[in-house]
């Protein structure tokens, strides 16, 4: 398996409500972080991405497009990441 290393930065409240949330589901920080990533990967983006505009998903995670630097932002809804074992 072929892996790569993503780096991100995190104001410590959000910081913080990881560890929170990974103490609960007695899961690591990584595990947290490849299963929310995988969950907002997976929903149905297709149409939030020809109209542009903000969008809640059923779980809870919201997304956003930034018109000037051409990206989706997605806030994941920490309270229905799901850890697979």
């Amino acid at each position: 398996m072929v892996t790569k290393t993503v780096s991100i930065r995190l104001d410590k409240t959000l910081f913080d409500r990881i560890d929170s949330h990974c103490v609960t589901k007695n899961c690591t920080r990584n595990d947290f972080v490849k299963f929310a990533i995988e969950s907002a990967l997976d929903k149905n983006k297709d149409d939030v991405v020809v109209r542009h505009e903000p969008y809640y998903d059923k779980y809870g995670n919201y997304y956003t497009y930034d018109e000037k630097r051409k990206i989706w932002t997605c806030r994941v809804n920490m309270d229905n990441v799901k850890i697979k074992s």
